[in-house]
């Protein structure tokens, strides 16, 4: 594999660059070029001095800052890349970019046949909320993608690691076992999950990683992986409905301005001893926050009623005023993680996943890093088995990597499967043909955002 690295930040340093070194001999993996903005030349230089990581790129390249919020490739960009395409026979390139920048490396990439790896979300577009023309032109988008990517030889596993989680494929083989026998809908879909992501006032106007002055946020962010997961729940029930689906979805959000009108200047003066101008006007900037409520029909009859809520304001560990180094675990953040499911009468799967203590200690009781329980709960009489079950996937793939000591959790755990995918040159899991359904949904739910009801009605037919 000779490899084109694009983007090196938090994700790429923490997830991609263990499975890089895991993985280096066994697949002969060439560490060709790596890609950057000039304003991280520093972080770059300073990663591959500090005497553990010693593997280095044959060239880095490091594009002007200028050019960090362009959506089509410069005339200096695309003959760069192709000479280092040409110069070190390139066969294999990671995006990890910031999100905005996806586009215009992923269309180059599949122009070039290239084997892909890419973060989710696949592109993200500025101005997403407010702005119902926008979120109707990302779909349009993603379908121009679809039809060039057809078109090509190339291949794309995204990074959706909830795909590949052996908690979520349990749950979806469960649900699939009573929908399929009985013929009966799954009903009912709760989802929640919040990740402590805190910024500090300044902090909304100076980030690059996970921003919101983009005019996107937490569907854009790790909100994603769970439209993903809702899509892979609500498809279980294809096996049983053979009509078309039509759906309708009311979604409320919560932004920047709102968090900053109720944490006021206050605030800030109390517990950081800081005092804080709080006049920037954040109006067009991303969703913190997003709750919203739908229901799949046939004809007039509700198959499935859907609750979501994804929030990043919420609980957090945060409690430093400076932004650290490393802002991808170490800046407070932890995850909280439900999911409730009824197939009417006949069961309910209920998962739970939430920390408390943001540094990597591998427990799997609740608060710790590992934990994850999925609870069922079965109509015994008829559909047979144990009236209640706890299932510890936690410990189960705790257990698996005790020996691994580049073990990291379990959804790098499930990072892992779809980066060996890559590593295969395999349309996996995650090709991007997998992604229309959650694209879909995500260009509605910021379509439901820019109305002034907070609804819109539609049915999904996905591209053949």
């Amino acid at each position: 594999m000779n490899l084109l690295l694009i983007g090196f930040g938090p994700h790429t340093k923490k997830v991609y660059w263990n499975f890089l070194e895991k993985y280096k001999e066994e697949y002969s993996i060439d560490f060709s070029v790596l890609v950057e903005l000039e304003d991280q030349r520093e972080a770059v230089e300073n990663f591959f001095s500090d005497g553990i990581h010693n593997n280095r790129f044959n060239e880095v390249l490091y594009f002007p800052n200028s050019e960090r919020n362009t959506f089509v490739l410069s005339k200096n960009q695309e003959q760069e890349l192709e000479r280092v395409l040409h110069a070190y026979d390139i066969d294999s390139v990671i995006i990890s970019t910031e999100p905005k920048a996806h586009l215009q490396y992923l269309q180059w990439s599949i122009k070039n046949n290239l084997n892909i790896l890419i973060d989710k979300p696949i592109f993200a577009l500025t101005n997403l909320v407010g702005n119902p023309r926008v979120s109707k032109r990302y779909f349009k988008i993603f379908q121009s993608l679809l039809t060039q990517y057809w078109q090509s030889n190339s291949i794309c596993n995204v990074m959706c690691q909830r795909r590949f989680h052996p908690g979520y494929d349990y749950v979806r083989n469960e649900l699939t076992k009573v929908v399929t026998e009985y013929n009966v809908p799954i009903t009912y879909i709760d989802l929640f999950h919040s990740d402590g992501m805190w910024n500090m006032p300044n902090e909304f106007l100076s980030r690059e990683n996970h921003p919101y002055k983009y005019g996107y946020g937490k569907l854009m962010h790790s909100g994603y992986h769970f439209i993903d997961l809702l899509a892979s729940l609500r498809a279980i029930n294809s096996f049983v409905v053979n009509k078309q689906v039509k759906s309708e979805l009311t979604a409320k959000s919560y932004y920047p301005k709102d968090f900053l009108h109720s944490f006021s200047s206050n605030f800030y003066e109390k517990v950081f001893h800081k005092r804080i101008n709080l006049e920037q006007k954040l109006n067009k900037f991303g969703e913190l926050d997003v709750n919203f409520i739908m229901q799949d029909k046939i004809d007039s009859n509700v198959i499935t009623t859907i609750m979501v809520s994804l929030l990043q304001n919420s609980f957090s560990r945060r409690a430093w005023f400076p932004l650290p180094s490393d802002t991808y675990k170490s800046n407070g953040r932890v995850r909280h993680e439900r999911l409730n499911i009824e197939v009417g009468p006949l069961m309910n799967i209920q998962v739970h996943s939430y920390q408390a203590d943001p540094k990597m200690n591998k427990g799997t009781k609740v608060g710790e890093t590992d934990h994850f329980e999925i609870y069922i709960f079965r109509n015994s009489e008829i559909i047979g088995g144990k009236p209640v079950e706890i299932i510890d996937i936690g410990s189960t793939i705790t257990a698996l990597n005790e020996k691994n000591d580049k073990y990291l959790g379990q959804n790098e755990y499930a990072r892992e499967i779809c980066f060996k995918d890559f590593l295969n040159y395999s349309k996996g899991g995650s090709d991007l043909t997998t992604h229309q359904e959650v694209n879909f949904l995500i260009s509605k739910l910021y379509e439901s955002l820019s109305n002034m009801t907070g609804t819109t009605k539609f049915s999904y037919k996905p591209l053949v």
